[in-house]
Parts: C-alpha cells; structure tokens; sequence
C-alpha cells in the first residue's frame, strides 16, 4: 500500500478518481469517495472585480461567484490579488480564515507572490451548494483602485456519499467499516478502491479535531 501522503496543501491536485476523503464543515465531518476529477486553470471566467476601494480603506466582504457548486462538489482553490490589495477569506461569510489563535487575520497580497509563487498558502476547500467563499479587500496604499480584481483557479472533484458504508468516529478522528466484524474498532486508512491513504481536510473555517 501507498505510504503516508503529504498535507492536502502540499499537493495538486489533492485527490484522485477512487480517493476517500473525510471533509470537515462547521462541525460535520462527512465521508466522500471521489468520483471525477478536473482542472480548473486561472482564466478570465475565474476573474471578478469586487468593487472599487477609497485610498487606505477597507472594502466589504464580496461574495465570489464564479465559484458556486452544486451538491456533490468539493472544489481546491487558490487566489490572489491583480491588484496592489491585500485579500481576506471568509469561508462562511462569518468566518475569517487563515487566523490565529488570538484572531490575527493573514491576508494575502501581491508580495505574497515573493515568497511563495505557486500561493500554495492561499489554498483553500468549498464543500457542495451554497458555499461560495467571500472575499474582503484592504487597500493599505494613498491611491483610490477604480476596481479590485481577484482571480482564483484550482481542481474540482465530484464525490459520492460513504454514509451508509463508512463511519467517522470525531473524538478518535477515526474512519470505520459500518456493519462489518471488528469494523468500529479498526480504522481505515487507505481507500479500498486504489489503496491511496485517507485524506482529512477542513473545507471551512474552524479547526479539525477531536473533542
């Protein structure tokens, strides 16, 4: 069987056709055999101008609508900025990602480009319908922006519900055979279907773990 696999933001794509992930929203975690897979290149389609932003002002939280799913979708995505504007995710609109644990806020921006080119950092999970991410712009500069353009790109995955196969145990951070001998009681790593490890993920805000 494959060995242990590196953290879903290191890889791209994360997943493959046959793969079992175990996505965490709110305070859900939900198991999920992927069923397709396809790209999502940075492309105009994938562009939006969120509004224009007052020289040294902050402009509300936009919705991205580019990116609005269907059920049975878990989208991996990047993003950054065209323009001199830092960026904050809200993934719900209520919840600001990539935060620490007393609330400070990372933004992403031109210069983050400088350190990490691929915005391997800006990685982020939408899991199924009504999801879309927001996106808040600061523009810490003395010039007004006539408009704010974000571009996003990534990998979309269709996946198929394991409810009725697979259980996942929060407190352990277990995944389990339903309705087999021993099945509780021993987790599965690797997907049955290509022998690739389990993957874990949080596609909100929040944080993974058990109780």
């Amino acid at each position: 069987m494959a060995g242990d696999r590196p953290s879903p933001y290191d890889l791209w794509p994360a997943l493959q056709e046959q793969d079992v992930a175990v996505v965490f929203t709110g305070q859900n975690y939900q198991a999920v055999q992927i069923t397709y897979v396809e790209p999502l290149p940075l492309s105009t389609p994938l562009k939006q101008d969120i509004g224009a932003v007052a020289a040294a002002s902050t402009l509300a939280a936009v919705e991205i609508t580019g990116v609005a799913l269907q059920d049975n979708t878990l989208l991996q995505m990047r993003f950054k900025p065209l323009d001199d504007v830092e960026l904050v995710l809200y993934e719900p609109r209520s919840q600001a990602r990539f935060t620490t644990e007393r609330a400070t806020v990372a933004r992403v921006g031109l210069a983050t480009g400088c350190h990490d080119p691929e915005y391997k950092s800006s990685t982020f999970w939408i899991q199924s319908k009504d999801k879309s991410p927001f996106i808040e712009a600061r523009n810490l500069g003395p010039r007004a922006l006539v408009e704010c353009m974000v571009v996003l790109w990534g990998w979309r995955y269709i996946w198929r519900d394991l409810k009725d196969e697979m259980s996942v145990d929060q407190s352990r951070r277990w995944l389990t055979w339903k309705g087999q001998p021993g099945g509780q009681n021993t987790a599965i790593k690797y997907s049955p279907w290509n022998d690739r490890p389990v993957t874990w993920l949080a596609a909100e805000g929040g944080r993974m773990g058990g109780g």
